[in-house]
């Protein structure tokens, strides 16, 4: 399992019980993160006023201390900024230069206080050094803060991680939480791919940087099978346990297959139509998400007609008129459960508007989609602030899951305002 363990420097003085806590537990933790941070009640008001370079000092004795008997596979650091784009994009763009690997962005949730509404950006060393003293250390942190001192990040973290494979590691001993990253076999972060355990409540989607976090009850088995998966890469089913030993996960894009290319002749007069709802009437009201990654779905029955989808839609309500974002999913139905199955997407599709009310619709006819059996439009909320948008609902009955690949349940009484238009390709079926 992978374990953070934090150590306070307050003022000029060093915690000490927190140094001793830390040494028993590097015997006895399989895989071990590190991190020492840089805090002080001194400055505990306000993130201007906390003075980094006074207490960077102590922060690298205390972490170069008592490492002469460990066996250190590599160094980590973090940096903070209060603004998570420019960080991520000062990071994509210069971490190799200077021998580092991004590995993941996230908001802090800690209780120090100048690092209140800060993002941290987590990376590994890759300089290929072992840094056993406090100098080669020193030498080492002043090489990153020459680098980056005409940019708004601080250096607040230094840690290393330490993996022993063959010690014994159980999950629900240790904290029921985990996290990671996803990249692509040409290193490309997997944004808006699905994370969990298949048929759930605990899963969840990565970020722009291909980061998630995780949290599971004790009931959870290490033996449970984590899965990863995106339209545009081979789906990934992991051990929980192999996951803990290796949490940056990598995932192979799907072989590139030439379907038939349909060239649709509007001289042949074939049939368009609008399947589902339409117009701005008969709502029933509005269904917003439960939390980040839920996903609602609607069925469409096309009457074993052959049919190319040329666009989905949806009616939303977006009273502040912020911009939001969608993730778009088409399924086949599942023969078996009649429930949504495989997905007929050859590239993901995400919607990103500023439409305060009224239809947004997708088109998709550049994926080439035909089918002759029912499918399900489904829309997932990605946004952190999942009260935006309101999607418009109607009614009978709809589907709807709470996770990313989590069960899908009947909605009730209510289905989602959704349509798909379609255009039908035998001209007897007309």
């Amino acid at each position: 399992m992978c374990l953070k363990v934090f150590l306070y420097i307050e003022g000029s003085k060093t915690n000490l019980n927190n140094t001793m806590q830390t040494k028993s537990v590097l015997q006895k933790c399989p895989l071990f993160f590190l991190f020492i941070f840089i805090t002080s009640s001194v400055f505990s008001q306000s993130s201007k006023e906390f003075d980094y370079n006074a207490n960077r000092e102590q922060l690298i004795n205390q972490s170069i201390e008592g490492l002469d008997s460990l066996e250190i596979e590599n160094w980590l650091f973090e940096f903070s900024c209060s603004d998570s784009i420019k960080l991520g994009m000062i990071f994509k763009m210069s971490a190799q230069t200077f021998a580092l690997e991004f590995i993941s962005i996230k908001k802090y949730e800690g209780g120090l206080a100048h690092l209140q509404g800060m993002y941290i950006a987590e990376c590994n060393d890759i300089s290929g050094k072992n840094y056993k003293s406090k100098d080669e250390l020193t030498e080492r942190v002043n090489e990153l803060l020459e680098a980056y001192e005409k940019t708004s990040v601080n250096l607040i973290g230094i840690g290393y991680l330490k993996a022993q494979a063959t010690q014994k590691h159980s999950l629900p001993l240790l904290k029921k939480y985990i996290h990671g990253s996803i990249k692509s076999t040409t290193k490309e972060y997997v944004e808006y791919a699905a994370v969990g355990i298949v048929n759930s409540e605990y899963g969840t989607i990565t970020n722009h940087y291909g980061y998630f976090e995780l949290s599971f009850p004790p009931s959870i088995s290490e033996d449970a099978i984590l899965t990863i998966q995106h339209v545009a890469y081979e789906k990934l089913e992991i051990p929980l346990k192999q996951f803990i030993l290796n949490p940056n996960i990598v995932v192979t894009s799907k072989e590139s297959v030439l379907d038939e290319v349909i060239v649709l002749d509007e001289k042949e007069h074939l049939k368009r139509k609008i399947l589902g709802d339409k117009g701005n009437t008969n709502k029933s009201g509005f269904v917003y998400g439960g939390k980040e990654g839920t996903e609602i779905a609607k069925r469409f029955d096309i009457k074993n007609k052959k049919v190319f989808i040329n666009n989905v839609g949806t009616f939303v309500s977006n009273r502040e008129g912020k911009k939001f974002k969608l993730l778009v999913h088409l399924y086949e139905e599942d023969v078996e459960t009649g429930l949504p199955g495989k997905s007929l997407l050859k590239k993901q599709v995400v919607i990103e508007s500023e439409v305060e009310r009224g239809w947004i619709n997708v088109d998709l006819t550049q994926q080439n989609i035909t089918t002759n059996q029912p499918f399900y439009v489904a829309f997932q909320w990605i946004n952190p602030d999942v009260s935006n948008p309101h999607i418009g609902m109607t009614g009978k009955k709809g589907l709807t899951r709470r996770s990313s690949l989590g069960q899908w349940k009947d909605s009730g009484q209510f289905k989602w305002m959704m349509n798909a238009e379609v255009t039908f390709l035998n001209k007897e079926e007309l």
